[in-house]
């Protein structure tokens, strides 16, 4: 059981995540960025204390060309040291990010396109000439080359590279396709499944009664693997689980199916303790749509290169929003919790289930016995 890592609370009821599940970015970077401006600007100042004054009250009229090409450079300098920024922060998730692949992270940070290429090496000549070469005669006023330059950054796309993408994800608000199922899975089916007026306790204790048993918790555990593999049955993936009798189903109309059926499949895992045989009895399910997530990922089809390229951050933007829909919503925080987990090996091999919901569940209670 020492292999099994999963995402865990700790005694300050934040989250603590193990070195091989990526979590959620902090976007240091763009605090790195700003920081690196403000020093632009203080050198700028010191260096030309006349230059606030002339940028502000007159108009600077330099040479056009040696001037663009000169500033096109400059949005050059500033996208690598962006992307610097980036590398300094994504080194920290080698590991879990990128398999301890350094070439994979440069790629993502440092991919230049080719227009880029062509138009980095056009600026650099164009400045080199220009500068030896005087014309005297067409000038513009140095804020509207500005202009053209800040609109010709969205042309030359320098802010387009692989890891742009990943951090996108998590700029969208909730946009993205990673919160949109995990919206989906509540919404459509917790939120119906953990009714209050259905009773999920309450269904639980009739279980608990007629079968002459009791479960560790009146609660429906989730399991969200990172691999997003999802066998049909948990028992499959341990040897210490056995299926169980499925707690009753309800009936509901829903979106034009006439008595759809929902319902929680209950397990018992089988442990020891001391010298006897125990049978301890959870609720647990996988994450549904993240089945279909898997078969987007591993299938040639529309999006599914996207999907396979930042799969961790989709999975991630579930899991987060997830949790979050559950914990803001009081009649189902005490019903249903996430079980967010490294479900593979280093070498390839399934973790067993039972052992990791094992040791999640003593890790509970001896939290709850010291708080």
């Amino acid at each position: 059981m020492d292999q099994i890592e999963y995402v865990r609370t700790n005694s300050k009821n934040r989250r603590v995540f193990p070195k091989s599940i990526p979590p959620e970015r902090q976007n240091e970077a763009r605090s790195y960025q700003h920081l690196i401006a403000i020093v632009f600007l203080l050198l700028a100042f010191v260096l030309y204390p006349s230059a606030g004054f002339i940028l502000y009250v007159n108009y600077i009229y330099v040479r056009a060309v040696k001037y663009f090409s000169l500033f096109l450079l400059v949005l050059f300098a500033i996208a690598f040291v962006k992307r610097l920024t980036h590398f300094a922060e994504e080194y920290k998730y080698l590991h879990c990010r990128y398999n301890d692949s350094l070439h994979l992270l440069i790629n993502d940070v440092f991919t230049i396109l080719p227009r880029q290429i062509s138009i980095f090496f056009a600026a650099s000549s164009v400045f080199l000439l220009a500068y030896n070469w005087e014309t005297g005669h067409e000038n513009l006023p140095m804020l509207l080359i500005l202009a053209a330059v800040y609109l010709l950054k969205d042309i030359l796309k320098l802010d387009d590279y692989p890891l742009r993408y990943s951090l996108r994800i998590s700029d969208m608000m909730g946009l993205d396709y990673g919160s949109g199922i995990a919206h989906s899975f509540y919404h459509g089916y917790l939120k119906i499944n953990l009714a209050p007026e259905d009773g999920l306790k309450d269904k639980m204790m009739i279980y608990e009664a007629e079968e002459n048993v009791n479960f560790h918790q009146h609660k429906l555990y989730v399991l969200v693997p990172l691999s997003l593999y999802c066998p049909p049955t948990l028992e499959s993936v341990s040897s210490r689980i056995e299926k169980a009798k499925t707690l009753d189903p309800i009936t509901k109309n829903r979106a034009g199916v006439i008595n759809r059926v929902y319902k929680n499949a209950v397990y018992k895992i089988n442990y020891t303790s001391g010298n006897q045989q125990e049978k301890l009895y959870i609720c647990a399910e996988y994450a549904t749509p993240l089945k279909t997530l898997d078969e987007v990922t591993n299938k040639t089809g529309l999006h599914s290169e996207y999907y396979k390229k930042h799969k961790s951050e989709l999975i991630n933007q579930f899991y987060e929003t997830l949790t979050s829909l559950i914990a803001e919503d009081p009649d189902m925080a005490n019903t249903c919790e996430v079980i967010y987990y490294k479900d593979k090996k280093a070498n390839g091999d399934l973790i067993d289930v039972g052992d990791l919901i094992l040791k999640k569940l003593i890790l509970d209670n001896r939290r709850m016995l010291q708080s």
